[in-house]
């Protein structure tokens, strides 16, 4: 896809990383399933030059789908992809089963500086 060759360029090509991180995030038992309700701030951050003078371009994304998943009970991952708009990740949703974490990004794909504030935990 054209999303997985931007991928593969940023990670040779260019010096290119991003910053996610979870703001806020509610998993609520809803009948047979759960509703999730989740806000992710997304960055893309690119650095120009090297060492000491090198700078770094921060750009808030829109309009990429990002990979969001959902680990239920007995640790099996659902991934929905969602649409970044102006650098924010939404998700509000009701899935069937019982949904323990969220976590953006949870197959790794983007080169990213922080995981740590990925996800609930």
């Amino acid at each position: 896809t054209d999303e997985a060759r931007r991928v593969v360029r940023e990670w040779f090509a260019e010096r290119v990383v991003y910053d996610f991180a979870l703001d806020s995030a509610a998993l609520v038992p809803a009948g047979v399933g759960t509703r999730v309700t989740a806000r992710f701030r997304v960055t893309q951050l690119a650095f120009d030059g090297q060492g000491a003078s090198s700078l770094e371009r921060a750009t808030p994304l829109n309009d990429v789908e990002l990979p969001v998943g959902l680990r239920d009970a007995q640790g099996a991952w659902r991934v929905l992809h969602v649409r970044a708009v102006h650098g924010v990740v939404a998700l509000d949703t009701v899935v069937t089963g019982r949904v323990e974490r969220v976590e953006i990004d949870p197959e790794r794909v983007y080169l990213e500086k922080d995981r740590s504030n990925n996800s609930t935990r």
